[in-house]
């Protein structure tokens, strides 16, 4: 479906929404890499306080232009593990 963050972030303006609004993400204080997996989804991280650890999300790209967390919301510690999370979503797709 998608296959980069630049793809995503302009489908996502382009439908209306504003997931990767300036202002949105300076409220999350949020990042994301370039990297889309299985043309959906990607690693965000966020940091709610300036004292407060950084934490990572799964995120999913869908055709209407939204944005959702797969699992919890800042689930994972470090990007590595959201990754994992991401390549085990991957794995039991492609079982079924």
């Amino acid at each position: 479906m998608f296959e980069n963050m630049l793809e995503v972030r302009q489908h996502n303006k382009a439908m209306g929404k504003y997931w990767f609004s300036d202002s949105s993400m300076r409220f999350f204080n949020s990042c994301v890499g370039n990297a889309v997996y299985g043309g959906k989804y990607f690693v965000s991280s966020e940091q709610m306080e300036w004292n407060t650890p950084r934490r990572y999300s799964v995120m999913e790209a869908h055709k209407n232009g939204d944005i959702t967390t797969v699992g919890e919301f800042m689930q994972y510690g470090t990007w590595d593990s959201a990754k994992y999370a991401i390549d085990k979503l991957l794995r039991v797709g492609s079982e079924g």
